[in-house]
């Protein structure tokens, strides 16, 4: 059995991911990898809770990472991702070997959504919509669809960038987010399709938010691998980067197929997010990982390691040599 080691890179008191795969693990009737505490008895070592603006500093920031550098799996659910580290990235791209597709697990449990069962037909206006920020070219192309004739399209588009002015106050800005969020959540009540177009990474949490509204994503990013734990074809709807303007055709065609579509998106929320079968997919991407593409990491990132190693052992064996001096210095 597969020996993983999960490290986290933060303190004990904010290590929330490590613990909560910890808290999973012990949950389980039957493991397809065992969990250890040694770093040289793993057979990898999965790094957690790394920080967004910080990822190769807190990979790099723990010595023992450094000297078993070549056991390293990350864990990273957030825009962007370290490419030149194997891992399960929320934007693990299909241009980079040795990463795997993960959903947005961590967000949306500390982002409760609101309830909502009912997912009739009649009772969603809109054929598709979209609320977001105009962070890039592709958004602001879906943000001006209604300059390319959809008038006779039941849709609804919004553009967020500058849905939380400063008012001078936290709390009001707290409140306004509240609101927006709320007019989110109506939204994707009336919607029969969700745009999830990339954002500032690859991915976009609205994918996942519209299936738990048994609303059926559609997903614009060509370069992103979805996690293989869903059969994507079932659930959701894949549209070229380049064929923003074909949208109301498409979801126009696939219209009938709404029913259907959104329970299985529905279903494989529920599936996909309960925590036993999350840890149960994390640990297949862990073993697939493992098997296929450890060694698959860029000769930038391996020469990194070799320098800290070699930088680590050279102040170890400095300090030990400053020691030894200081004791023959001493006298009794």
């Amino acid at each position: 059995m597969l020996k993983v080691k999960i490290s986290s890179c933060k303190d004990s008191e904010r290590a929330i991911q490590a613990k909560e795969f910890y808290r999973i693990y012990k949950k389980l009737k039957k493991q397809n990898v065992e969990l250890v505490e040694s770093y040289d008895n793993a057979d990898v070592i999965l790094v957690t809770d790394l920080h967004h603006k910080n990822i190769y500093s807190d990979v790099l920031g723990n010595p023992q990472h450094v000297f078993h550098y070549r056991k390293i799996i990350c864990f990273y659910e957030m825009g962007g991702s370290p490419d030149s580290v194997p891992g399960i990235y929320t934007d693990a791209s299909i241009d980079i070997p040795g990463t795997r597709g993960a959903p947005y697990y961590f967000w949306l449990k500390t982002h409760d959504l609101p309830p909502f069962e009912n997912i009739e037909k009649d009772v969603r206006p809109y054929l598709f919509s979209f609320m977001g920020r105009n962070c890039n070219k592709l958004r602001a192309k879906i943000l001006n669809l209604s300059l390319f004739n959809i008038s006779l399209v039941d849709h609804y588009l919004e553009d967020t960038t500058y849905s939380y002015p400063d008012f001078g106050s936290v709390k009001s800005m707290a409140v306004n987010k509240k609101n927006q969020r709320d007019k989110y959540y109506n939204v994707l009540k009336q919607s029969k399709f969700v745009l999830a177009p990339k954002g500032a990474g690859l991915s976009s949490i609205r994918q996942y938010e519209a299936m738990a509204y048994g609303c059926v994503p559609v997903v614009i990013s060509d370069k992103l691998k979805q996690p293989f734990a869903v059969n994507w074809n079932k659930c959701a709807v894949q549209v070229k980067e380049n064929e923003i303007e074909r949208i109301p055709q498409i979801l126009g065609d696939l219209e009938g197929d709404f029913l259907s579509m959104s329970e299985a998106a529905r279903e494989a929320y529920f599936d996909l997010f309960d925590p036993l079968n999350y840890w149960k997919y994390i640990e297949d991407a862990i073993i697939d990982i493992y098997k296929n593409d450890l060694d698959k990491r860029s000769p930038i990132i391996n020469l990194k390691f070799q320098i800290f190693k070699r930088t680590i052992r050279r102040t170890i064996y400095r300090r030990k040599q400053d020691m030894k001096r200081a004791i023959a210095n001493i006298r009794f």
